[in-house]
């Protein structure tokens, strides 16, 4: 998967951090710390969502995690949560079934590519 869908984009980034200071950098690193512990667990339980009914329980869900993708800049995966969002505030079951692999498959690649980001930094 490419980036800005399991790994950061540093221009998304940038509009929030200064890649060359310590102290944004460490400030980083822990959002994404508080990210893995809390948004990993939300993100697979969102990905058991998308295979029910329950449109109201995927939209609120989605809707908190697009917010946590942007701050540690995955734009695409923000956008997926969007699409998401749309769909199941729609009370479209087609597509938010649909986007069901696409979200268990961002739940598999997610803390490997945040980690691995990380270790670039």
């Amino acid at each position: 998967m490419q980036t800005g869908w399991v790994r950061p984009d540093p221009e998304a980034l940038e509009a929030v951090y200064d890649l060359e200071d310590d102290d944004d950098v460490e400030m980083l690193v822990e959002v994404v710390d508080m990210f893995v512990a809390d948004g990993l667990p939300r993100l697979q339980r969102l990905g058991e969502l998308c295979a029910g009914d329950d449109t109201a329980a995927v939209a609120e869900l989605a809707h908190a995690l697009k917010s946590s993708f942007g701050n540690v800049g995955l734009p695409l995966a923000a956008e997926h949560c969007e699409r998401l969002v749309q769909g199941a505030r729609a009370g479209d079951l087609t597509a938010v079934h649909g986007l069901a692999a696409d979200t268990l498959a961002l739940c598999a690649g997610l803390e490997a590519g945040l980690a691995a980001f990380l270790a670039e930094l």
